[in-house]
């Protein structure tokens, strides 16, 4: 029993158990049996005590949520609304609606609208409880007279089939606009893109067809022709370090292609005129383009 008594306590309980100097047994057990009952009553009595105690309160609790929860289903519709009230609860459906996908993990299913009708604070509530929608009351009023125009203007009621029917060709319908819009910014962004490249190369081409001059002197045509044979001697495509000539390796090059191949490969620098010189020499064709095979036989 692990219960140890100090010696005042073991005298002022052992004449219960006398029994001549002795402890008797019987008395004792009989004792210990009736304390510990009286204790464990006491202790169920008080347990059911705070039991009771605590389903009243969870039940006043309740009563008053659900007195509150009828209180709000029970409002009045006001007729003072605005055509700004019910644009903004038509883009709140709206923006519902798309968001809204009964297949995904963890969506609200719509069980609350297997109704045939609803009341305007019941509709209230499941909109703010499924979807996620505060409607004010003047928006409510706004949705519900719009709801019903072609219907029943005087009826006050939300009729749920035709709710989700109009909800869910809410959402597709916005969905489809916006990847509309999507697609429309993404074409006028590659629309302008391809008008940038386009504009850039038209002014590169502006910019290098300023490094031709078609007019020049016989000295800058025999100017031209020096430097590209000095270069042509010098050049040797077997000293280490040498330059490819593969890219000679082409039918024709644009004048100021082959003006950057003369720097790059022979060293070569040509003035706008010196560069008209050896175009007139090697465009045979009057293409304004550079036939390889010209400069190659030179």
């Amino acid at each position: 029993m692990n219960c140890r008594f100090t010696n005042e306590e073991f005298e002022a309980i052992f004449p219960i158990f006398d029994n001549h100097g002795f402890v008797d047994g019987t008395e004792f057990i009989m004792l210990f049996y009736r304390y510990r009952y009286e204790h464990r009553e006491q202790l169920l009595k008080a347990r059911a005590e705070l039991n009771r105690r605590r389903h009243e309160l969870e039940k006043a609790i309740k009563e008053k949520q659900a007195e509150d929860l009828e209180n709000k289903r029970i409002l009045e519709l006001v007729n003072d609304f605005t055509p700004a009230d019910e644009k903004s609860a038509l883009d709140k459906l709206i923006n519902a609606a798309v968001k809204y996908d009964r297949l995904m993990p963890g969506a609200v299913p719509l069980d609350a609208f297997d109704v045939e009708k609803m009341n305007p604070g019941e509709f209230r509530e499941q909109m703010k409880s499924v979807f996620k929608v505060n409607f004010t009351l003047r928006e409510l009023s706004a949705f519900i007279a719009y709801f019903n125009r072609d219907k029943n203007p005087s009826d006050k009621t939300v009729n749920c089939a035709a709710f989700l029917v109009t909800f869910f060709r809410m959402g597709f319908r916005e969905r489809s606009n916006r990847l509309h819009e999507i697609w429309a910014e993404k074409k006028r962004v590659a629309e302008e893109k391809a008008k940038k490249i386009k504009e850039e190369e038209e002014e590169l081409a502006q910019k290098n067809a300023l490094k031709v001059n078609f007019v020049f002197t016989p000295e800058d045509r025999e100017r031209a022709i020096v430097k590209l044979r000095t270069a042509a001697k010098l050049y040797d495509k077997t000293t280490p370090g040498a330059m490819s000539m593969k890219a000679f390796e082409v039918k024709e090059m644009a004048p100021h292609v082959f003006k950057e191949q003369l720097r790059r490969i022979f060293n070569l620098q040509v003035t706008p005129a010196e560069m008209g010189a050896l175009m007139t020499v090697f465009d045979g064709k009057h293409t304004d383009t550079v036939l390889n095979l010209c400069l190659t036989s030179m």
